[in-house]
């Protein structure tokens, strides 16, 4: 059977710069209007948007340069995790976003807030940027109130908090509602700092992907003010050029024996490495190279505690350590807790590089580095930016439900599938893409796009529905599959193969 000749059906994405118009369409429809339409409304207002459209990439490039230059003084931006924070990244936002205006002062949560400078700043006209984390915010919440209340600066404040759905109900009922997890211990303290900050004065605005029952107005909020979400959610084909595509999403019936979790292991490095090899034989013979030719997968884990049947990070390390053929001798690995992260080589051993900050997220991103699997508890739902991932493992078996309407609650599963939606292609990749068509045809750079840019993830369902609902939920509201980018960009489900 001959290939079915593929055409574009919509040559402008052939243009230059057809992507950055795109993007800042549908950011400015979506994020932006709706920001700028509700600006000193005395609400918590909430912006919600798919994976992958671009939340934090509008806040830095947009809405706080636009705020600090129009209305306000200080920016507050609150993040659950350091990583979500990263210095080099925000840096590079607010270099470009503040071009042609006063750059103001930027406070990293790494480093001890000097409030005599951040008051000195601000009494000189000069605009301030403060990153920090609910943890340091709860640590240094005194002294942000003191400077908030110094010369009314709360009024002149935008508040923003980034992945509003973690660590943000407002009681016991609601937490147990919104994250399946009982604990009787949760106060809700994040939210209240949020909340105190709000009450003195600031505009505050709440930004996430996977918003709660409460966020959705299914559960009561413990205040009297509104909290409702402002603007409206994209159909899926209008971000379809700005994510990543998935290829196969599947469950299975997982068994714990040490053979079943090498299986995994390998087939997460067959996928990374099978790209790579992929991708090297689009370029070759071809006048072209792609920089980003790196790829790289994830695996959840559990917790230690519970039933003896987990898959943990100690079980994960003693398997690597015993069958040191599944990862390949050119690649290593990192753990990343909540207590710190750690690289190892292909027998297990500690590569030496290791620490308590983000600095994985670099070895992860780094086109010389080597690190090809990142292994995770928590962490995988959340802060984490690797564009280059193709292949994932959740082996958790969430079971909470609701206590009224008794449904699975999958906010964490739909968080760590949307990891791996952020896309692979920029502006040069899609150049790239449309040299390879122009060059040579359109199926080598449709393989290029399948290579470059899909993912695959599977996850076991044998104690409940719960995978099976999460990967149905993700279909629904958040991904485009690459059956559906052919049809976007062609006109037809799928390419013919030779046979």
């Amino acid at each position: 059977m001959k290939n079915l000749k593929l055409e574009l059906k919509n040559k402008n994405i052939l243009e230059s710069n057809f992507f950055n118009k795109k993007r800042k369409e549908i950011q400015e429809k979506y994020i932006i209007i709706p920001f700028l339409n509700t600006l000193g409304l005395r609400e918590i207002k909430i912006i919600t948007a798919p994976m992958g459209l671009g939340k934090s990439y509008s806040i830095w490039n947009v809405l706080s340069p636009r705020y600090l230059k129009d209305k306000g003084k200080l920016h507050i931006h609150v993040a659950p995790h350091i990583e979500t924070l990263a210095q080099e990244e925000i840096e590079s936002y607010i270099s470009k976003s503040f071009s042609g205006q006063d750059y103001p002062l930027v406070c990293y949560n790494d480093k001890k807030l000097n409030y005599t400078r951040i008051k000195k700043s601000l009494d000189n006209g000069r605009r301030v940027i403060i990153t920090i984390t609910d943890q340091s915010l709860n640590n240094e919440k005194d002294s942000i109130i003191d400077l908030l209340q110094y010369k009314n600066y709360a009024e002149h404040t935008l508040l923003t908090r980034d992945e509003l759905s973690w660590g943000t109900t407002t009681d016991v009922y609601n937490y147990k509602n919104n994250t399946s997890n009982p604990s009787s211990k949760y106060k809700g303290t994040y939210f209240k700092n949020l909340y105190e900050l709000f009450s003195l004065g600031c505009d505050l605005y709440g930004f996430t992907a996977t918003p709660t029952r409460e966020h959705l107005g299914e559960l009561p909020i413990k205040f009297e003010e509104n909290m409702r979400i402002i603007n409206d959610w994209p159909e899926l084909s209008e971000i379809l050029l700005f994510q990543k595509w998935y290829k196969d999403l599947r469950t299975f019936d997982r068994v714990y024996e040490d053979s079943a979790i090498v299986s995994d292991i390998t087939w997460l490095m067959d996928e990374v490495k099978e790209r790579e090899r992929c991708l090297e034989s689009i370029l070759e013979g071809t006048p072209f190279v792609d920089s980003n030719n790196k790829f790289t997968s994830m695996m959840a884990v559990e917790t230690n505690t519970g039933s003896l049947d987990r898959v943990t990070i100690d079980k994960v390390r003693g398997i690597i350590k015993d069958n040191p053929n599944i990862i390949p001798k050119e690649y290593t690995w990192i753990i990343t807790t909540e207590s710190g992260w750690t690289e190892y080589d292909s027998e297990g051993c500690t590569t030496g590089n290791c620490g308590r900050n983000e600095e994985w997220l670099s070895l992860m991103n780094s086109e010389t580095s080597s690190a090809r699997l990142l292994v995770v508890v928590n962490k995988g739902t959340y802060g984490i930016n690797i564009p280059s991932l193709c292949a994932g493992v959740s082996l958790k078996k969430p079971k909470g439900t609701t206590d009224d309407t008794k449904e699975t609650i999958r906010i964490t599963g739909l968080q760590f599938i949307g990891r791996f939606n952020r896309p692979n292609m920029n502006e040069y990749s899609w150049e790239l893409f449309r040299k390879l068509r122009d060059k040579y045809d359109d199926e080598l750079g449709e393989l290029y796009l399948e290579t470059k840019n899909t993912f695959v993830f599977k996850a076991p369902t044998n104690d409940n529905q719960y995978w099976i609902d999460t990967i149905n939920d993700y279909k629904e509201k958040f991904g485009n599959s690459r059956g559906e980018m052919i049809n976007y960009l062609y006109g037809c489900q799928e390419i013919k193969k030779k046979s």
